[in-house]
């Protein structure tokens, strides 16, 4: 079929819906708001996420900033309980991590984070529909995570939509100027773990 006779088809197919829709023109009306309300909507979250780009981290260098920076404790609600200026850090080649512990890392937290460029829009939506009918998910990519527990400060701690939205910028920036092999390292040696240890070598010693 040529482009011009499967338009013919298609404006035949939908010629009769046209006509239903001017029979009744406030129905017609009212989908004309709705798409100037999403488009509005649209606009709206773009000016909010270009507005919080210059708040978001400078990423430089990301092993850097957790290896410099105290360690701290924070209750669930975000409040910082404490800060330990001595902290047990010992960092560890991603060659020399078990593959195991690497494979199940993924498996767990972020099962397509070889697919992504630092968020998951699929593991997102549906993190947003279970918690919507009750059952709370997190949709947060191993990036994200990342991002989260290297700029507490700059990210914020608060679960509110301005933090997420700076999670995902800064998730963004590290898939970025990073691979997938660095960010897997510095993730798995700046996670932190029980007795006040980062990263896992030294989360195996404690």
């Amino acid at each position: 079929m040529s482009f011009p006779a499967f338009l013919r088809t298609r404006w035949a197919a939908l010629r009769p819906v046209w006509a239903r829709m001017l029979q009744r023109p406030e129905k017609l009306l009212s989908l004309h708001s709705l798409l100037w309300a999403l488009i509005a909507a649209g606009l709206a979250m773009v000016l909010y996420v270009l507005v919080l780009i210059p708040f978001t981290p400078a990423i430089s260098d990301i092993r850097k900033a957790k290896t410099e920076q105290p360690a701290q404790l924070v209750a669930a609600d975000g409040k910082l309980l404490a800060e330990y200026r001595w902290v047990n850090r010992a960092w560890v080649p991603l060659a020399e991590i078990a593959p195991l512990v690497v494979e199940a890392l993924i498996a767990t937290e972020d099962h397509r984070f070889y697919k992504h460029w630092g968020l998951d829009w699929r593991r997102t939506a549906s993190a947003l529909v279970r918690t919507l009918g009750g059952d709370k998910q997190g949709g947060s990519t191993i990036t994200q995570q990342l991002a989260r527990n290297l700029y507490p400060e700059d990210i914020g701690r608060a679960p509110t939509l301005t933090r997420k939205v700076k999670e995902a910028i800064t998730a963004l920036k590290i898939e970025a100027l990073y691979s997938k092999d660095e960010i897997l390292e510095t993730y798995l040696n700046t996670v932190p773990f029980l007795y006040n240890a980062y990263g896992i070598e030294m989360a195996a010693r404690t």
